[in-house]
C-alpha cells in the first residue's frame, strides 16, 4: 500500500508542483489524492489539501471548505504565499457553507495580495472575476467595473478571447445599472463584433452563449427606440448565421429567434403589418426545427424542444399583440389563448403572466372592464408566486436578477390597471394604480416604467385641472428618458408638455413643444406618433382661425393615420377637417370628412345601427341642403333665376323641416317601448325637443320674408348660420351633458340668428370667468335656451329703445352660477302685451325647465337650482328679468 501511496505521489506530482493555479477543471480522481494526502508533507501536502477543496466543493461543499481551511493553517505555519492565495480563493466560494459575501471579499482581496511574478494569468483573472462578480451583487459598481477590466486587461490574445466574452456583458449590465448606457452598449458592441467577425475562434462557445450575446444589441436598440439599428443589427447575425457550425436543427431555431426579435422591432415601431410578416416567418422557422428535433430524437438538444416551444408561445403572442393594435380582436384572442395554453404546458409562469396581461388589455379595448381587470389581477398572483417560490428555492441572494425581473413585470401590470380604471372614469382608484408601479419601479431602479408611471399621473393632474402638479410630472418625465437616452420617451415627453400647454391657453408653447417631439419623432419614424401631433396642432390653428394651416395639418394627420390603420387619431382628424372646411363653406368636402369621421367613431365605439342610421341621414340631409345654398351663390349673378332658386330651396328646407319632425316622432315612438331604466333619458330628449319646432318656424317665417323681398344673399347668409345651429342642437340631442365651450358657441349661434332678425333690437354680451376650464365642465345642454328666447321675444321685441342681454359664467366654491340679465320691459308687462295679442299663449318655457331640473336632480348628488329675479329700479318699475341657474360642477 505504501508503494501504491508513493506511486501515485509521483504520478500526481506534476500538478502539486505546479502550485502557481488551481487546475480549470477539478480532478476527479479524489481518493487517489487522499491517498497521497497521508504521505504528502509541506508544501505539497498544501497543494493536495487545495485540490481535494476544489474537486470536491460541488459535490461535497463541508468536506471541501475543511480541505480550504487546512490548507490555510499550513500554508501560514510554511509562509507558503501561494497556498494563502489558493485556499483565501477557495473560501470565497459561494458553495461555502458559512458563505458571507461580504467574508467572500475580504478573502479573494487577501487572494489578491499574494500575487507575484510565478502568478499566471489564469488565477489573476478568476480572482478579479470573483471580485467583479461580488461587487456587482452588492450594487457597488464602480469597483466591480475596475476589477472587471483588470481582468479584461489580461484577455488580449486570441487564445485567451473566449473568456472576455462574459466579462463584456458584465460590463454593459452594470452600465445599464449605473446608468452609463452610452458605455452599455460600447460593450454590448465590441461583444457583437468579436462574434461575427471571430467566428472560427469561438467555435468552441456553446451556441446558446454565442446566440445569447449576438441577441444583446438588438435588445438594446429596441428598448431605447432606436429601432432601424435594432433590425439592422438583427439582420447581420441573420446574415452571417450560416458561418457558425450550427445543425439544421440549430440553423432553424436560431434564424426563428433573430426573425421573431425583428418583428418585435416593427412591432414597437409602429410597423403592424412588418411586425406581423416576421413573426410569421419566425413561426414558420420555430415549426421547422420542431420536426427535425422530432425527426432526430436525440438527448443532447432535448433542452432545445422546451425553449423552442415557449419562442413559439412568444411569437404566437407577438403576433396577437399586433393584431390588437390592428384590430382584428378576435384573430388576438385566439392567439393569446393559444399562446397561454402553450405556456401552461411548459411551466412558464412569468411568460403566463405576461400573456394574461396582453388579454387584460385586448379586453380593456373592447370595452370588457371586469374581464379585463380579472386577467390584470390573475397576472399579478402568478408573478409574485413564482418569485415566492424561486426565493425559497434558489435563496435571496441568486433571486435578485429574478426579483427584478418580475417586479419590472408586476410595475407595468400596475399600470395597465391604472389605464383601466382611467378609462372606467375611476380617477382614484387610476391613480391608485399608477402609484404602485412608480413605487415598484423606483424599488428597483426601472427608470422608463417611473417615466410611464408618472406621466400617467401626469394626464390625470391635467384631466383634474391641477395643471402646475401636471407639468413638474412631465418635466420629470423628460429627465428620465433623457437619462435612459430612450428617443421615443424624449418624444412622448415633449408631447405631453405640449398637451399641457394647450390646456392653460399658451398655443405658441405648445406648438414650440409638439415642433420639439417632431424633430425626435421623425429622427426615429414613428409614424403613428406623428400623426398625432399633426392632428393637435391641426387643432391648434383651426381654433386661432388659421384655415389653411389647420387643414395642412389635418390633412397630413390622416395619410398617416390612415396607412397605419389608427382610427382614432383618424376620427379626429377627420372631424377637424370637416370643420374647417364647413366655415370655409366646400361643403361636400365637409360631408365627405365628416362620413368617414363617423365611419372611424363606430368603429371604435359600439353604437346602436338604428341610432347610427338615424344619425347619418340627417346629417347627409343637412349637408345636402347646405349643397344646395353652395349652388345658390355660385349662381346669383344669373338675376332672371334668383326667384325660382330660392322657391325650390324653400321647398327643400321645408322638406328638410318635416323630416326633422318625422324623425323625432320615430325616436319618439321608438324609445316609448324601451327599458324602464332609460325613461329618464327618454323624457330628458322629449323636453329638448319642445323648443326645436318653434324655432324653427321663427327662423323659417325669416328666411321666407328675405326671399320675397328679394334678398338671396341676405337669406344664404342666414340659412347658413341656421345650419350650424342645427347640426348642433342634432350632435347634442344624444347626450346628456356637453362641455361648457360647446354650449357657448351654441348660445352664440342662436344670438347671431336672433340678432338676423332683429339688428335694432338688441345687443348681447357673453362673459366666462378666466378660472373657468370651458373644455373640463360639462352642463345640460341647451338648459337656458327657452329663457334667452323669452329675453328676445317678449323683453326686447316690445321695447322702444335697444337693449342689452347679458350672459355670464362665474364659479363659486364647486358651483358654476350661470345666469341671462335683460333690461327689457320685464315679465308683468311682456304677459300682459302677450294676453292682448294672443289670449290662448301660454309659455311653457319655466314649466319644461323646471321638468328637466327635477329629472336631472335625480340624477345628480348636488342639486341643479334655479331662480327667476324680476328687476325693478329704485321706483319700483320694472328694468328686466334675470334667470339664474346655479350647476353643480361635473367633469
Amino acid at each position: 500500500m505504501q508503494r501504491l501511496i508513493t506511486y501515485l505521489f509521483f504520478i500526481l506530482s506534476p500538478y502539486f508542483l505546479m502550485g502557481e493555479s488551481l487546475l480549470q477543471q477539478p480532478i476527479k480522481n479524489v481518493d487517489s489524492l487522499r491517498n497521497c494526502l497521508s504521505t504528502a508533507k509541506g508544501t505539497a501536502k498544501v497543494d493536495i489539501l487545495n485540490k481535494l477543496c476544489y474537486s470536491l466543493y460541488k459535490t461535497s461543499p463541508k468536506e471541501a471548505i475543511t480541505y480550504a481551511k487546512q490548507a490555510l493553517s499550513l500554508s501560514d505555519s510554511l509562509n507558503y504565499n501561494l497556498g494563502k492565495l489558493n485556499a483565501h480563493h477557495l473560501l470565497a466560494y459561494q458553495s461555502n457553507p458559512e458563505y458571507v459575501i461580504e467574508k467572500a471579499i475580504k478573502h479573494l482581496q487577501i487572494s489578491e495580495q499574494y500575487f507575484d511574478s510565478k502568478s499566471n494569468w489564469y488565477q489573476k483573472h478568476r480572482i478579479w472575476l470573483g471580485l467583479g462578480n461580488r461587487y456587482s451583487i452588492i450594487k457597488k459598481y464602480d469597483s466591480a467595473i475596475i476589477y472587471f477590466h483588470k481582468s479584461l486587461s489580461l484577455l488580449n490574445d486570441d487564445k485567451k478571447i473566449l473568456y472576455s466574452f462574459n466579462i463584456h456583458y458584465k460590463l454593459a449590465i452594470i452600465y445599464n445599472l449605473s446608468g452609463e448606457y452610452n458605455k452599455e452598449i460600447e460593450k454590448l458592441n465590441e461583444l457583437y463584433k468579436l462574434l461575427i467577425s471571430q467566428y472560427e475562434i469561438i467555435s468552441k462557445k456553446p451556441n446558446s452563449t454565442k446566440f445569447t450575446y449576438l441577441e444583446k444589441p438588438g435588445g438594446y436598440y429596441t428598448r431605447h427606440g432606436y429601432y432601424a439599428k435594432s433590425i439592422e443589427s438583427n439582420n447581420r447575425v441573420l446574415e452571417n448565421i450560416n458561418k457558425y457550425d450550427l445543425s439544421p436543427f440549430e440553423n432553424n431555431y436560431y434564424t426563428a429567434k433573430f426573425l421573431g426579435h425583428i418583428g418585435r422591432a416593427y412591432y414597437h415601431w409602429g410597423k403592424y403589418k412588418l411586425a406581423l410578416k416576421y413573426h410569421n416567418k419566425s413561426l414558420k422557422k420555430f415549426y421547422q426545427s420542431e420536426e427535425i428535433y422530432n425527426e432526430l430524437i436525440k438527448e443532447k438538444i432535448k433542452t432545445y424542444i422546451n425553449d423552442c416551444q415557449i419562442n413559439i408561445a412568444n411569437q404566437i403572442e407577438g403576433k396577437a399583440n399586433v393584431q390588437m393594435y390592428l384590430g382584428l380582436y378576435e384573430k388576438a384572442e385566439l392567439n393569446f389563448q393559444h399562446s397561454l395554453r402553450l405556456r401552461e404546458e411548459k411551466g412558464d409562469t412569468p411568460g403566463v403572466a405576461t400573456c394574461r396581461d396582453g388579454l387584460g388589455e385586448l379586453y380593456q379595448i373592447q370595452g370588457k372592464f371586469t374581464k379585463s381587470l380579472e386577467q390584470f389581477e390573475t397576472s399579478i398572483k402568478l408573478n409574485l408566486s413564482f418569485l415566492k417560490n424561486f426565493i425559497k428555492a434558489k435563496g435571496m441572494v441568486n433571486a435578485n436578477h429574478i426579483k427584478v425581473m418580475i417586479n419590472e413585470s408586476i410595475s407595468i401590470t400596475y399600470l395597465r390597471k391604472g389605464n383601466l380604471f382611467y378609462d372606467w372614469n375611476k380617477l382614484d382608484l387610476a391613480l391608485e394604480q399608477y402609484n404602485k408601479s412608480l413605487e415598484l419601479c423606483r424599488n428597483i431602479g426601472y427608470i422608463k416604467g417611473e417615466a410611464e408611471a408618472l406621466t400617467a399621473i401626469g394626464d390625470i393632474c391635467l384631466q383634474q385641472n391641477k395643471n402646475d402638479s401636471a407639468l413638474i410630472n412631465y418635466q420629470k418625465v423628460l429627465k428620465l428618458y433623457q437619462k435612459i437616452d430612450n428617443r421615443p420617451g424624449i418624444g412622448f415627453a415633449y408631447h405631453k408638455q405640449g398637451n399641457y400647454y394647450v390646456k392653460i391657453k399658451q398655443a405658441e408653447k405648445a406648438l414650440d413643444y409638439y415642433s420639439k417631439a417632431l424633430v425626435i419623432l421623425e429622427e426615429i419614424d414613428l409614424q403613428k406618433d406623428i400623426a398625432e401631433i399633426y392632428e393637435k396642432r391641426g387643432s391648434i390653428y383651426f381654433n386661432e382661425g388659421r384655415y389653411p394651416l389647420a387643414l395642412d395639418e389635418f390633412n397630413k394627420c390622416i395619410n398617416i393615420a390612415t396607412s397605419l390603420n389608427c382610427k382614432k387619431i383618424m376620427m379626429k382628424a377627420h372631424k377637424g377637417a370637416s370643420e374647417v372646411y364647413t366655415i370655409l363653406g366646400n361643403t361636400s368636402k365637409a360631408f365627405s370628412h365628416y362620413k368617414k369621421y363617423i365611419s372611424a367613431k363606430d368603429s371604435i365605439y359600439t353604437i346602436e345601427s338604428q341610432k347610427q342610421i338615424a344619425e347619418i341621414e340627417t346629417k347627409y340631409e343637412t349637408t345636402k341642403n347646405e349643397k344646395h345654398i353652395e349652388l345658390l351663390e355660385k349662381e346669383n349673378e344669373l338675376k332672371e333665376m334668383e326667384i325660382n332658386q330660392n322657391r325650390l330651396f324653400l321647398f327643400a328646407l321645408l322638406g328638410f323641416v318635416l323630416l326633422i319632425i318625422i324623425v323625432a316622432y320615430l325616436i319618439i315612438k321608438q324609445n316609448k317601448i324601451k327599458s324602464e331604466q332609460k325613461t329618464i333619458q327618454v323624457e330628458q330628449k322629449l323636453l329638448r325637443s319642445q323648443m326645436n319646432p318653434h324655432f324653427i318656424f321663427n327662423s323659417l317665417s325669416s328666411i321666407q320674408n328675405f326671399i320675397v323681398n328679394e334678398k338671396p344673399h341676405k337669406a344664404n347668409k342666414y340659412l347658413s348660420r341656421f345650419a350650424k345651429l342645427v347640426r348642433s342642437i342634432l350632435d347634442y340631442s344624444f347626450v346628456e351633458f356637453v362641455q361648457l365651450d360647446d354650449e357657448i358657441n351654441t348660445i352664440n349661434y342662436y344670438l347671431e340668428l336672433q340678432k338676423i332678425r332683429f339688428p335694432k333690437k338688441f345687443d348681447y354680451f357673453i362673459e366666462v370667468d378666466d378660472e373657468i376650464d370651458t373644455e373640463g365642465i360639462k352642463i345640460p345642454p341647451m338648459l337656458a335656451q327657452p329663457f334667452i328666447e323669452n329675453s328676445i321675444e317678449h323683453g326686447m321685441k316690445s321695447k322702444k329703445t335697444k337693449g342689452n342681454i347679458n350672459i355670464s359664467f362665474k364659479l363659486k366654491d364647486d358651483i358654476l352660477i350661470y345666469s341671462i340679465e335683460d333690461d327689457g320691459i320685464g315679465r308683468k308687462k311682456a304677459h300682459e302685451i302677450l294676453q292682448k295679442q294672443d289670449k290662448g299663449h301660454k309659455s311653457l318655457a319655466t314649466v319644461i325647465t323646471l321638468e328637466r331640473i327635477s329629472i336631472l336632480n335625480k340624477k345628480l348628488k348636488k342639486k341643479i337650482e334655479l331662480e327667476i329675479v324680476d328687476l325693478k329700479d329704485e321706483k319700483g318699475k320694472a328694468k328686466g328679468t334675470k334667470v339664474i341657474f346655479q350647476l353643480p360642477i361635473i367633469s
